[in-house]
């Protein structure tokens, strides 16, 4: 998720009070932060390629543009909530996960952290943690750290979990002992609820930036095609 300001500057030089925010993006994630900050009285603009995630946007009460440039144009502040490069390329240069649906999500930015603090307001309708990195960037590269973790637990999990269990020792049992233990996590704490929407797109961004950085991950190259095998069956007969 990227962020950008506009607007008046007050004589303080900061930018006047956030009133209206643009979701470009308005997916399951940007959905839920639309509709949290709209509960908190903002009033929010999106744009999406979708005109199912557009109807979506319209039945919530926000108002809906046909491009990104007019979103821009009449929000204070811009979310853009998308998966990939190529969705932000979709989303802004052609027309028209469960944290975020509690409102719990950990935020890792990078970039001017007078403009995070300005943001402020607006991030705490759907988020619990704003973590500021440093540069533009550095963002990205805690996102990937933090999913490249959250996997490898996954696939452990599954993998202990389904030895158990053809050992006669219930799943659900054991998760509870686990997490009570060295080895708790908390993807085993969540199974079950996870979508695997994701792994494909996180693994890959980790072997591409480790490639850039000329740094070895056989552990990510490993995991790419084991994550690739589950599904969220092979998660629910382990609850």
């Amino acid at each position: 998720m990227s962020t950008a300001t506009k607007g008046e500057t007050a004589s303080n030089g900061r930018v006047k009070e956030i009133k209206t925010v643009g979701v470009v993006g308005w997916g399951r994630m940007g959905g839920e932060m639309g509709r949290r900050l709209m509960h908190r009285g903002v009033t929010v603009v999106g744009t999406d390629p979708s005109g199912e995630a557009v109807e979506w946007m319209r039945v919530a009460g926000a108002t809906p543009l046909t491009v990104a440039s007019q979103v821009a144009a009449a929000a204070d502040l811009v979310l853009v909530v998308v998966g990939d490069d190529a969705q932000v390329r979709d989303v802004v240069l052609v027309g028209g996960e469960r944290a975020a649906e509690q409102g719990g999500l950990t935020l890792m930015c990078g970039g001017d952290p007078n403009a995070l603090d300005r943001c402020e307001p607006v991030f705490a309708a759907f988020a619990k943690d704003v973590c500021h990195l440093g540069a533009i960037g550095t963002g990205q590269v805690a996102k990937t750290a933090n999913n490249i973790l959250l996997w490898s637990a996954l696939r452990a999990d599954v993998e202990v979990l389904r030895l158990a269990k053809a050992l006669g020792v219930a799943p659900g049992r054991l998760r509870t002992a686990l997490n009570s233990g060295t080895g708790a996590n908390q993807p085993l704490v969540d199974l079950g609820m996870h979508r695997l929407r994701w792994p494909k797109k996180d693994l890959e961004m980790a072997l591409a930036l480790a490639e850039e950085a000329g740094v070895d991950v056989p552990l990510v190259r490993a995991l790419e095609p084991l994550m690739a095998e589950l599904s969220t069956d092979d998660l629910d007969e382990l609850r």
